[in-house]
Formats: C-alpha cells, structure tokens, sequence
C-alpha cells in the first residue's frame, strides 16, 4: 500500500467518524451516557470534599437541588469534553493541542497567564493547553479557540 493510499484512507475513516460525531443520535444514545457515569463518577469524588466544607448540614430538599443542578452540569461539561476530544481525534488535519514547555518565553497572543509578571517571563507549566482549528474557508488560517493556561515567572526568578 503506497503512502497517498494510506493518507487517502486515513481520511476517509475520519471524514466517516466526523459524520458519526454529526448524528445527534449517536450524540445522545453514545456520548450522553459516558457524559452522565464520567459526571457520576465525579460527584462520588466531589461530594466528600463538599461534606468537609460544611454542605452536608444544608436541608435535604436544598442538597437534593444541589445535585440536580450540579449533575446536570457536570454531565454536560464532560458531553463537550468528549466531543471535543473525539473531534480532535478523527480529524488531526483540522484541530490541534499546543502544550507549551517549561522555559519557553510567555507570548501573549498564545497564552493566558495566572499571575502577571512586568517584563519578560517564561512558562513554568501548562494547566491547560491552546486549541487551535485549521479554518479551511478561504485562505487556509489558524483559528485558535482556546488560549493556553500557563503559570509564569520572570527569568530573573530562576
């Protein structure tokens, strides 16, 4: 199998699970539920942390709204987590993860910071990373979506 044959056939299968993560069916009978035991799951974890902190002494009608709501919005955090990691998945030539390295210099059109520094400063870690997407309209450009969260430190500080 020659390599155009391979990149043809890689875009196909992802072109085919684009279309798979398009169908709300798919969306609601597949994604949903994974969405709802990750959320689930999160709470088991939450919920220890919001007894230390005093919740557990709220009535019970009060608790019971808490975790509605909460779920409700755990549930659809974690569905758009999942799509979106899906979607970066089956389709490479279109979105990407810039994580950036200990030591690089902070630039402002990549990257948020937590604690602004005067002057140059340098990235310690990444919290999270940029997401970028190739816009294909047009003229091929970067479209970045999602800055990345980094924690800085002026170069004198090291």
């Amino acid at each position: 199998m020659s390599v155009q044959e391979t990149t043809d056939m890689q875009k196909t299968v992802w072109k085919m699970c684009r279309n798979q993560l398009d169908d709300p069916a798919f969306q609601e009978t597949k994604v949903r539920p994974i969405a709802k035991k990750l959320a689930a799951t999160f709470w088991t974890v939450l919920a220890p942390q919001l007894t230390a902190l005093g919740i557990s002494r709220l009535s019970r009608e009060i608790a019971t709204e808490l975790y509605e709501g909460e779920m409700e919005r755990l549930t659809q955090a974690f569905y758009d987590a999942l799509i979106l990691r899906a979607l970066m998945k089956v389709a490479p030539d279109r979105y990407s993860m810039i994580w950036p390295k200990r030591g690089e210099p902070f630039d402002r059109t990549k990257m948020k910071e937590r604690h602004a520094h005067k002057g140059p400063s340098e990235v310690v870690w990444t919290r999270s990373p940029m997401i970028v997407v190739q816009n294909y309209i047009g003229k091929q450009h970067r479209e970045i979506i999602s800055f990345a969260d980094v924690e800085t430190r002026s170069p004198s500080q090291t």
